[in-house]
């Protein structure tokens, strides 16, 4: 064998099958190579450009465009009031009702004339007395309450007492009322006004003798029956 390498070479035209290609596939084929060629670009541009922002894909409010179509068209639409006052004529200075009579309206009477008084003498010393001594009694006042707690005699708002009618003492005690003859104790030193000075007055109700009590039958003594003879 030679020393040269042996080239490959393309086989001769009688070994090659010649086939017939169909133009619709042969144009399909071509077709799917184009759209994949404009996939690939597509996909290098989007590579390539930068992420987009979320808020470009926000559209603006119409109000923020500025554009005065757009205001006048979402203002709502108020109807029109007529105020039937504005129209009415009447002389100057005066408005004329258009719901009542004219008729029964006669004209404006006079403004009486507002005469000038004077603040007496002594007006305003009178009243600042008067403003000292309320404020003199309700200091006294609150002296005397403070006092009357200090003693522990002012009534408890939480048992009500406030309300309780107070009672003062008697003049004279009942166990005193047979020894004196007023009602009051005014006159102790004084034994004509006393019953006791006379001991021989059956008046007296100091005796040598003793009281005693009457004997009262029990109530639960009153039911029992008679006791039992043998």
């Amino acid at each position: 064998m030679s020393g040269y390498k042996r080239q490959r070479e393309d086989p001769p035209d009688r070994y090659v099958k010649k086939t017939k290609v169909n133009p619709n596939l042969q144009s399909k084929i071509q077709q799917a190579k184009e759209n994949l060629r404009r996939k690939r670009q597509q996909a290098e541009k989007r590579e390539n450009e930068p992420a987009p922002s979320t808020l470009s894909s926000i559209e603006i409010h119409p109000l923020l465009r500025g554009d005065s179509t757009s205001l006048e068209k979402s203002k709502p639409s108020t109807p029109v009031v007529k105020n039937p006052l504005k129209n009415s004529k009447g002389r100057q200075g005066f408005i004329l009702n258009p719901y009542i009579s004219q008729q029964d309206i006669a004209a404006a009477p006079p403004r009486p004339k507002r005469e000038l008084h004077l603040n007496q003498k002594g007006k305003f010393i009178e009243q600042a007395n008067e403003i000292r001594s309320r404020l003199k009694k309700e200091q006294l006042e609150k002296e005397r309450i403070a006092k009357l707690a200090e003693q522990n005699l002012v009534s408890d708002i939480r048992l009500g007492e406030q309300f309780y009618k107070p009672v003062e003492p008697p003049y004279i005690e009942w166990w005193d009322k047979p020894f004196l003859k007023d009602k009051f104790y005014d006159n102790l030193d004084d034994e004509s006004r006393t019953t006791f000075a006379v001991q021989e007055s059956e008046d007296n109700p100091i005796t040598i003798h003793i009281q005693h009590p009457v004997p009262i039958v029990p109530v639960w003594a009153a039911n029992e029956p008679p006791p039992k003879t043998k």
